[in-house]
């Protein structure tokens, strides 16, 4: 007895699902992006408001708030460049993963680090703008144009650390000790932060809790 075979119908199917699919995800991605773009833009305007209200109160000139592990270290504000670069060691790690597997799981880290990186940036604002901090380093030197020496609370390089690691953790496979090892260099770069007075500790610490709060709560 002959069996008709109907598998070809299914393989019909599939192609005029998999675009919509795709679309959909694009489309996600793009609305992303676009949130990312704004609240950076958002940031970035607060971020020189910031400055120019400080510079107008003279806060430049006042001497830096106490800090339990400032004074209880030595000053590495001579190696200031050591936290800028440990600081992207997460950013590079989850770029490769992304380039590396190019699937849906790609997508996603991608759409969660604009979503979140974005909500991240506007708590960020509304958090440095509510009070202004007079500058650890008594340098006012900025790391990136879209900083200034007053908008201390809370660290953008710890954020987006940590930030990085959630993702690359949640969405790729990686052993406990690469993991580990991603944690441990965080760890280091936030003591550099801290020692070249870059921030002070209250900002890296609010930074990690905010941050952990933000990721996790819808997770």
């Amino acid at each position: 007895m002959n069996i008709i075979n109907f598998s070809f119908l299914k393989i019909n199917k599939n192609p005029k699902m998999k675009p919509n699919i795709r679309v959909f995800i694009n489309f996600r991605l793009f609305l992303s992006f676009f949130f990312w773009v704004l609240c950076i833009s958002t940031h970035k305007k607060l971020s020189d408001k910031t400055y120019e209200l400080g510079m107008s109160i003279n806060l430049i000139k006042e001497k830096p708030l106490y800090d339990i592990v400032q004074v209880n270290t030595p000053n590495y504000q001579h190696l200031r460049s050591v936290p800028e670069v440990l600081h992207v060691v997460p950013i590079l790690a989850l770029v490769s993963f992304i380039a590396h597997y190019r699937n849906d799981s790609s997508v996603s880290a991608l759409i969660s680090f604009f979503t979140k990186h974005g909500i991240l940036m506007l708590i960020r604002g509304i958090f440095f703008t509510s009070t202004l901090l007079p500058d650890s380093s008594q340098m006012c030197s900025t790391s990136t144009h879209i900083g200034s020496c007053f908008d201390l609370i809370f660290s953008g390089h710890s954020t987006i650390m940590y930030l990085c690691s959630y993702i690359i953790n949640e969405f790729f496979y990686i052993s406990r000790t690469v993991y580990s090892l991603l944690h441990l260099n965080n760890l280091i770069t936030c003591f550099f932060i801290i020692t070249c007075r870059n921030h002070y500790t209250i900002d890296v610490l609010v930074s990690v809790v905010i941050t952990h709060l933000v990721y996790y709560y819808r997770n």
